[in-house]
């Protein structure tokens, strides 16, 4: 009797620390993942924030200010006219919205979960067509803007990165 108690106890205990693990570095587990392509770093980024963060609601180093408080952004001001946003989406048909201000007009740039265009627009609302050289301006824009936040993800003290596959792998 004693002995199944131990058991159960031991594998409550282990499931427990896997759980903790899985939670605590979901960034890193998310972005390692075999199923993630690089384009979808960024919003992988963008929606594990506050791991990356470790628990602040807003917090600025350098040119960056990171805010998790409802909505995840990633703001990057570099002066007047270089400031881009990375923001989560609240709902609607798109899962970021990426806001860049170039040559002093702000455009809006929807996204779905891989980081493809669906739409674009300025502050004005007026649309514009989505041309392949856009989209890949945008990809190298967003893989630019979160690479100071890669350098923060830290590597688990155990990795279990083959089970976070196995557990949660896209089919």
């Amino acid at each position: 009797m004693k002995k199944r108690r131990r058991l159960v106890v031991s594998i409550i205990c282990i499931l427990g620390f896997i759980l903790f693990n899985f939670w605590i570095n979901s960034a890193y587990y998310a972005i390692h993942s075999k199923g993630t392509t690089p384009n979808e770093v960024p919003g992988i980024l963008a929606d594990h924030l506050d791991n990356v963060m470790n628990g602040v609601k807003n917090e600025k180093f350098g040119d960056y200010f990171l805010q998790v408080d409802g909505i995840s952004s990633i703001d990057y001001n570099l002066g007047k006219d270089n400031e881009q946003t990375l923001r989560q989406s609240n709902g609607g048909n798109y899962s970021y919205f990426y806001t860049k201000k170039k040559n002093k007009e702000v455009y809006i740039y929807h996204l779905d979960k891989k980081m493809n265009i669906v739409d674009i627009s300025t502050m004005d609302l007026e649309t514009y067509p989505v041309t392949r050289v856009e989209q890949k301006e945008v990809k190298k824009d967003l893989s630019e803007l979160v690479k100071p936040l890669l350098k923060r993800v830290t590597k688990p003290i155990i990795n279990l990165q083959w089970l976070y596959d196995f557990i949660f792998r896209k089919h």
